[in-house]
């Protein structure tokens, strides 16, 4: 079997090619003239460890091997996924939905684990319960004897399944749908819940009108606003430890004030 050709490039949100270098720390858009980060070491979110800025990982794959029926060393059949997600933690109703969808995508492609992967991401949508791409690479790669599961590879993995689902393609994880997993994560009681979406539904319609707010992912304003909330909150700021919800939520200080500024002029947080 010919080994897939593998390699990344990282690039910020603008989407445009013209680059010229300012520096060692910054390239500028000549079409658009934004300024674009150059630094390559990222947190769990995809933000740049050094300015906090935003990363999107693009792939530049090779197509994959219409030829074969296997992924790396692993040849197990369809049938037997159910298993393996189960060993995984993945809970009964994904992977039902998850096996739904395997089931429908090309046979050349089933027995690709990024495909699986890929559903099990569209899965825990269904159910409101979104997981990042990190996440779902986080728990695949506990799997042993397959080659590591990337970010790069699931995206590639979600354009075959997007063929077969078109409906998912203009599905995207969202602030507000972000809320439900990470108080799962904390295990912060539902009757806050109204609240805290109240607050993530009025910073999703206006984060991007405020002209100095960052670029950054849904999850990462989604733990911003529940880390704020919690430390608003008196008898919650009783319960939780700062250090104890930022390593629950995944996120990196430096992102994390540099969302909350913003967060503080759009919002405010409602005291006990």
């Amino acid at each position: 079997m010919n080994e897939l050709v593998y390699e990344t490039i990282f690039k910020t949100t603008c989407l445009h090619n013209n680059r010229i270098d300012v520096n060692n720390e910054i390239q500028k858009c000549s079409d658009c003239g934004e300024e674009l980060c150059r630094h390559v070491e990222l947190d769990i979110q995809s933000n740049c460890i050094f300015c906090g800025e935003y990363i999107q990982e693009i792939s530049n794959d090779r197509a994959w091997n219409t030829n074969s029926y296997t992924y790396g060393n692993q040849s197990v059949k369809s049938t037997d996924h159910t298993k393996a997600l189960k060993t995984l933690g993945v809970e009964e109703s994904v992977i039902m939905l998850t096996m739904e969808k395997y089931m429908e995508v090309d046979n050349r492609m089933k027995n690709e684990i990024p495909v699986i992967a890929a559903c099990t991401f569209l899965s825990y949508m269904d159910i409101g319960k979104p997981r990042t791409i990190h996440e779902i690479c986080k728990t695949f790669n506990k799997l042993n004897g397959i080659d590591k599961i990337t970010r790069s590879k699931i995206q590639k993995a979600l354009k075959s399944v997007y063929e077969v689902f078109p409906k998912y393609i203009t599905k995207y994880i969202t602030v507000k749908s972000m809320i439900p997993t990470l108080m799962e994560k904390l295990e912060i009681e539902d009757v806050y819940y109204e609240y805290i979406y109240e607050i993530a539904k009025h910073v999703e319609k206006t984060w991007s009108t405020y002209p100095e707010s960052k670029r950054s992912t849904p999850q990462n304003i989604a733990s911003v606003i529940i880390y704020k909330y919690i430390f608003s909150s008196p008898s919650l700021s009783q319960i939780y430890s700062e250090n104890d919800v930022i390593k629950k939520l995944g996120i990196s200080k430096i992102t994390l004030d540099n969302i909350e500024k913003t967060l503080e002029v759009l919002i405010d947080f409602p005291q006990e």
